[in-house]
């Protein structure tokens, strides 16, 4: 393969699995629709570590916490190729989060996670900061995922200087939220978009 798994992530357009000869961030009607079943495929190139795997990126497919943790089981730790996970609307909840967020410990080339639409709530919000304090992070969006205490997450970024772009859109964090996040805005002049 010469492309990545990759979708078209905010137009509903589904996951998709490019074909063979594609260049890399192709978007064609020839691109197979990646479903469920497709997993076990995906999970022997991470384990393969195939270079020409850069970005995964599921939209509204129920993977489940099952199918991420046999995505995040796949990825080796010396993996200097994937750049993009993103798992929107996948019904993961932080049993999940936890076996991905171990296996991207070592992974410091990711520049991009979407976690957005699923339930990860506080104990996810703090895995997510424990995480991207040691990373390079560009885009993190963590969209509708029952957010109510920025803390955590806010402790975890502050150290993280690469970050432009953070979506936190339909979380619950309300007016001390709201003033945690406007602290840590006051101190963090990279970021270049808050999607609230």
């Amino acid at each position: 393969y010469t492309c990545s798994v990759s979708t078209s992530l905010r137009t509903g357009q589904g996951p998709k699995l490019a074909l063979p000869g594609r260049p890399c961030g192709a978007r064609s009607r020839d691109m197979a629709s990646l479903a469920t079943s497709d997993i076990p495929g995906l999970c022997e190139r991470l384990a393969a570590n195939d270079p020409t795997l850069i970005e995964i990126l599921f939209d509204s497919v129920r993977i489940g916490d099952k199918g991420v943790t046999e995505i995040a089981k796949s990825i080796r730790p010396d993996n200097t190729s994937l750049k993009k996970l993103g798992f929107l609307g996948c019904d993961i909840t932080p049993v999940g989060l936890q076996e991905l967020m171990i296996a991207l410990q070592p992974i410091k080339q990711l520049t991009y996670l979407d976690l957005s639409k699923n339930d990860i709530g506080q104990e996810g919000a703090a895995m997510i900061g424990a995480w991207v304090a040691r990373h390079h992070l560009v885009e993190l969006y963590l969209i509708k995922c029952g957010i109510v205490d920025l803390h955590q997450l806010l402790l975890g970024l502050k150290t993280c200087s690469s970050l432009r772009l953070l979506g936190l859109s339909v979380n619950l964090f309300g007016p001390v939220g709201a003033a945690k996040l406007a602290e840590w805005l006051a101190t963090n002049p990279p970021l270049q978009q808050l999607w609230m």
